[in-house]
């Protein structure tokens, strides 16, 4: 549960008490145009960027976010626009890091790494390093990574941009299977189309406020929100 939450970003109100509800074992989806606050507030819901009010709950702890704290601490984790990995090691080796950081003991760890790996289709570029591979292999990784730490809470930032088809599909089986795990998986997205496939529900957000709210059903189906947002 978020509430009241109010964000400046480069001196200006980028979000004006927000309040929004994420539950366990759903996907959810922050829809809007671009400015509208979306990565602004999924910054600081996974403590990268302090807010200026406003609170989370995780696992019934309640978090300041005007206060700097560590996501993972909190079972709270995310991917980037732009993948960031560890460009000096090889996957295997930086999933495996992952898997052993999420409690694993080390033979379970190497196993959860191989399935994971089968699991993405990525087993082929295993031993390679990060600096090696493509922009949609990064992707990839970022993905790999949450699978194996199982958290409460996802944030993923536009996981399926610049993808190949292939690997959209693969990165849509996977935010399904974050949200089997039952972590609440929330995703920024402008592929809707794929997006309303995977997410139950959808905030819609409109220069830093909540706008709309409904199952993807309710707002596919809203005129306003189709003619100012998806152009259908």
């Amino acid at each position: 549960m978020v509430r009241n939450l109010s964000a400046i970003r480069g001196g200006t109100k980028v979000l004006e008490s927000v309040s929004c509800e994420f539950t366990p074992g759903e996907v959810l989806a922050l829809i809007g145009p671009n400015g509208s606050g979306k990565s602004t507030l999924i910054d600081c819901l996974s403590g990268f960027l302090t807010a200026e009010s406003g609170t989370i709950s995780v696992q019934g702890i309640e978090i300041e976010l005007q206060k700097t704290f560590s996501p993972y601490k909190h079972s709270i984790c995310r991917t980037f626009q732009i993948p960031r990995i560890a460009r000096q090691m090889t996957v295997f080796d930086q999933l495996l890091l992952s898997a052993e950081n999420s409690q694993n003991t080390s033979i379970d760890a190497r196993v959860r790494v191989i399935e994971v790996l089968e699991e993405l289709q990525a087993s082929g570029y295993a031993q390679d390093m990060g600096s090696n591979l493509s922009y949609g292999q990064q992707k990839i990784v970022e993905v790999a990574r949450i699978l194996l730490a199982k958290p409460s809470l996802v944030f993923l930032d536009e996981p399926l941009a610049g993808l190949a088809p292939h690997m959209r599909r693969i990165v849509m089986k996977a935010i399904q299977k974050m949200a089997s795990n039952g972590s609440a998986v929330v995703i920024v997205e402008h592929d809707f189309p794929n997006v309303k496939e995977i997410a139950q529900r959808g905030y819609v957000l409109d220069e830093g406020t909540i706008f709309l709210t409904g199952t993807m059903k309710e707002l596919t189906e809203n005129a306003l929100f189709s003619n100012l947002y998806i152009g259908i």
